[in-house]
């Protein structure tokens, strides 16, 4: 038993995940334009699972995020196709060395976007 996302709802994610996305192109287009090769991980700042990510989207909405339930990966259903690492938290280490200037904290974006959906 779970609870079905709204049509309303997956756009409004979808869209902040678009934004966020948007973001790390215009990094990673500098990157192309440098001819920098490798690998180069560009993520905004702070470390969170999908499950921070949620409350922190609930709590930019100015609802409770204690409404959001964490779940192993072993619940997900479907299953995921590839095992999940215990830390997946990527690093910017790459851009750091080369003088990158480095994305904000993922928080704000979002905040911004969600208010922009209100």
């Amino acid at each position: 038993a779970g609870q079905v996302p709204t049509a309303i709802d997956l756009r409004a994610m979808l869209l902040v995940l678009a934004f966020l996305h948007f973001a790390c192109a215009l990094v990673v287009q500098g990157l192309a334009v440098e001819r920098r090769s490798g690998v180069h991980h560009v993520t905004n700042q702070r470390p969170t699972s999908w499950y921070g990510f949620a409350c922190e989207v609930v709590a930019a909405m100015g609802k409770r995020p204690d409404m959001v339930r964490p779940i192993a990966s072993a619940e997900l259903r479907p299953t995921r196709p590839a095992p999940r690492p215990a830390n997946s938290v990527l690093d910017n280490t790459v851009l750091r060395m080369a003088g990158i200037p480095l994305l904000r904290d993922f928080g704000e974006p979002l905040r911004e976007t969600v208010t922009a959906l209100s």
